[in-house]
Parts: C-alpha cells; sequence; structure tokens
C-alpha cells in the first residue's frame, strides 16, 4: 500500500486557508479557521440572528423569501 503525501495551499471563498491536505489518508486536514474557532463563532452568530453567514445559505433565504413572496400574490394574500 503506498501512502503519498501532497500539501496542498488554496484560498477558499472565505478567504481562509486550508493548508496540509494529506492525499491518501481520508479525514486528514487542517484549517486554521477551525483551528481559531471563527468556525464556532459564525455559526453561533447566523444561529442567533437567524442571517447565513455563508454564500450557499444567504442565496437559500433569499430564494425562499422570493419564493414564498411570489406564491403569496399568486394566491391572492
Amino acid at each position: 500500500m503506498k501512502i503519498g503525501f501532497a500539501i496542498t495551499l488554496y484560498i477558499c471563498a472565505e478567504k481562509t486557508i486550508e493548508v496540509m491536505k494529506i492525499a491518501g489518508i481520508p479525514g486528514t486536514s487542517f484549517s486554521p479557521s477551525r483551528a481559531l474557532g471563527i468556525d464556532v463563532i459564525k455559526r453561533k452568530i447566523a444561529r442567533a440572528t437567524g442571517i447565513p453567514t455563508t454564500k450557499q445559505g444567504l442565496e437559500r433565504k433569499v430564494g425562499r423569501i422570493i419564493i414564498k413572496s411570489v406564491s403569496n400574490l399568486m394566491s391572492g394574500h
């Protein structure tokens, strides 16, 4: 069994840098934002305010609002 090691540097949409993804060993990665607790803070803010902190979450929320508005207009409410 051959295990290779690769260091991958890339910038995510949230501008965090994920460093040292070890190829060949599932579930091994390092995220500075998780290590510093930034993800936990963002999650707590999102739950308390009801406003998503991710692009995908915000898109879902806005889409849901638009669909509800259009369906209310069509049904006459």
